[in-house]
């Protein structure tokens, strides 16, 4: 499906480009993709929570990424392991 926002000729050219890579090639472009989408996120946490902990920030990350996938409950849940591992080395 092409995307709404881009036009079919400019779609079409990205896929070719991106289809001429190897699968090597784009399972690295996608992981590169994956780190830099991290880095944004957590930038983001940053610049709302300046001087958070690192356990914080893993917290704040989880809850951005699978806040629709849990029942808050049990997004809590998963919250205390976090806090309950950090405290046991």
């Amino acid at each position: 499906m092409i995307p709404k926002d881009t036009h079919k000729e400019a779609y079409n050219k990205q896929r070719e480009i991106w289809f001429a890579k190897t699968p090597g090639e784009r399972l690295t472009a996608g992981l590169l993709m994956m780190d830099d989408m991290k880095a944004l996120v957590e930038s983001g946490i940053r610049q709302r929570n300046p001087g958070i902990s690192a356990m914080d920030l893993k917290i704040e990350w989880f809850k951005l990424m699978y806040k629709n996938d849990f029942e808050e409950a049990e997004l809590n849940k998963i919250i205390e392991q976090f806090r309950s591992h950090d405290k046991n080395p």
